[in-house]
Order: structure tokens, then C-alpha cells, then sequence
């Protein structure tokens, strides 16, 4: 064969494989286009069967509300021609009698009001993708030379490196749960005890009640409520508590905690375990000893305050203070 007829022979080997690759590629590319269009549709589906259950449920209160004011107005009737037919033997047992039915009606009603009105607000919360949450704890960019060094991070707002829960060490996870919700393991996303002991000490102290969030309910509030996380609002509060059910629901403790550590603020810039680590303690997370990870759990409560470095301006520098690097 002539070396003319085998280059062409190769060529046409080389242009029927690009084309097989490039086949390939894009029964790939039409693969991934079909499952996100299925995902999306099973998305949109999940959410008009919640807002139907969250309609039906409506109604039924409404309808709820209906019968009761109707039962409530017929005792009035039975009472009225009781009333009529003969006096009461005794008066204050009368008089006891509706002062009973009336605050039973009442809390009925209330009930049923305070049904409808969380109602109309969670029909109204923007809905959330928990299985898509991994995306919302963005990562910041490193910068590294032609030897594999780093050379800087670019981030906006705070360093954050996300790790896995696998590379996480026990007492990292011991410490933050001792610190900030106890039963966390064991709580379906909301600490019944610890809310009802924050209510009488408020009542008693007559200072503000705080310190009853658990580690699900903060992650619902600073992923999906960053705007209004300050605010100490009814509305905020019950849309804090509709995520923090679907997170419970939705996800594992192990992802809860995983995102929780991934992405709560530590001082000094940082937000997530893996950049507090390497920002205070110059190592990975999963090289932190039983001190270094109480330390950082410490933290939490107050981040700038309890910062373990601080930024000085030079007119407060001493050169005499042994705690100034």
C-alpha cells in the first residue's frame, strides 16, 4: 500500500472516531437536558401538591370555624328556651356555665384564626430546594503559581472551603452541638423544653427572648432568610420554622450538620470550620486537636468578640503587649 493511501486510511480512522466521540458528547448533553427537565417537572409537581394540601387545609379550617359558630349558636338557643321554660336553680352556676362555653369558644376560635393566619403566610414563603443546598454555601477562589503554591484566596464577604462530613473530627461536631443545641441528635428541628424555659426567664427577667433557636432552625436562617435574619418578627419567626421542618425532613442530622459548620460565621472574615481553621490555626480541619475545636466552637456566640485574631488599628498598637503579633 502506498504511504498516500495509508495517511488518507489513518485520517478517515481519526474523522469516524471524532465523530463517535462527538456523538457521544451530546447523547450525553441531551441525557443531562432530559433529567433536569424531568427534575424540574417533579419540582413544580411537589409544589402544586403542597399548595393544594395548604389550600385543602384551609378550607377546612374556614369550614372548621363555620360549624363550631354555628354549635355555639345553637347552645345560645337551647340556653335561651331552657331559660324561658324555667329559671335556673341556681344563679351562679348559670352565670359559671356560659363564662365556661364562651372561653371555649373562644380558644376555639382562636385556634382556627391562628391556623389560618400562619397559613397565609407559609402559602406566601418563597419555595426552597434542600436537596440543592450544598449550592447556596459558596466556596471562595484560591489562586495558586505555577508550582502548585497558593498565592492568595478571592472571596466576597468571607473565606469559606467546604468540607465533608467524613473529614469533620468527633469533638469538632461534640463541641458545637455542646454548645448550641444539646438534643440536637434527637430533636425533630425544634427544642420544646429549651423554648418554654427561654419564655419564663423572658417573663421573669423581662429582657428579650433569645437562645431557643436550634442548629436547624439557625441553618434555615442564614441560608434562606439572610435578609431578614436580624428582624425579630412573627412572620420571620413562622417562615424560619416551615424551612426548618422541611430540613428536618428532607435531610439527614449528618447533612444538617455538615452545612451548619460549612457555613456559620467564625470571625476574622471567615465563615465554615475548614476556613476558621486555617485562618486561626494554619491547618486543615480535620488536624485540629480537642482544644483548637472548643476554641472555635466558643466562638460562635459572639464571632467579633470572641474572635481569636483581631485587626488593630496602629494608633492602639503597643509594642509592649504580648498578645499583639
Amino acid at each position: 500500500m502506498r504511504t498516500s493511501e495509508v495517511q488518507n486510511t489513518n485520517r478517515d480512522g481519526a474523522g469516524d472516531k471524532s465523530k463517535d466521540e462527538a456523538k457521544e458528547r451530546v447523547r450525553k448533553l441531551e441525557a443531562q437536558i432530559k433529567a433536569g427537565l424531568q427534575e424540574k417537572k417533579q419540582r413544580e409537581e411537589l409544589e402544586r401538591q403542597r399548595r393544594e394540601t395548604l389550600e385543602k387545609k384551609k378550607n377546612a379550617a374556614i369550614e372548621n370555624r363555620e360549624f363550631l359558630e354555628l354549635q355555639l349558636k345553637k347552645l345560645d338557643d337551647i340556653a335561651k328556651e331552657q331559660e324561658a321554660i324555667s329559671p335556673p336553680p341556681k344563679g351562679k352556676l348559670r352565670i359559671v356555665g356560659k363564662v365556661l362555653i364562651a372561653l371555649l369558644g373562644a380558644a376555639l376560635l382562636a385556634g382556627i384564626a391562628g391556623f389560618v393566619f400562619v397559613f397565609s403566610i407559609i402559602k406566601d414563603a418563597p419555595a426552597i430546594d434542600t436537596a440543592n443546598i450544598k449550592a447556596l454555601l459558596s466556596e471562595n477562589s484560591v489562586i495558586y503559581d505555577d508550582k502548585g503554591n497558593v498565592l492568595d484566596s478571592v472571596f466576597f464577604g468571607s473565606k469559606r472551603t467546604n468540607v465533608m462530613y467524613a473529614s469533620l473530627p468527633e469533638d469538632l461536631k461534640n463541641a458545637f452541638i455542646a454548645v448550641e443545641d444539646k438534643t440536637f441528635r434527637e430533636h425533630k428541628g425544634f427544642n420544646v423544653n429549651r423554648i418554654f424555659g427561654a419564655l419564663i426567664e423572658g417573663i421573669k427577667s423581662g429582657d428579650k427572648i433569645s437562645g431557643t433557636s436550634t442548629i436547624t432552625q439557625q441553618l434555615a436562617r442564614n441560608l434562606y432568610l439572610m435578609e431578614t435574619r436580624t428582624e425579630y418578627s412573627l412572620h420571620r419567626k413562622i417562615i424560619e420554622a416551615y424551612y426548618t421542618v422541611l430540613l428536618e425532613r428532607d435531610l439527614t442530622k449528618e447533612e444538617i450538620l455538615e452545612a451548619y459548620l460549612n457555613r456559620v460565621y467564625l470571625g476574622f472574615g471567615t465563615s465554615g470550620v475548614q476556613a476558621a481553621s486555617q485562618a486561626y490555626f494554619a491547618k486543615d480541619v480535620e488536624e485540629l486537636t480537642l482544644s483548637e475545636c472548643a476554641a472555635l466552637a466558643a466562638i460562635i456566640q459572639e464571632p467579633n468578640a470572641f474572635s481569636l485574631i483581631r485587626t488593630l488599628p496602629n494608633a492602639s498598637v503597643s509594642e509592649d503587649n504580648e498578645n499583639i503579633l
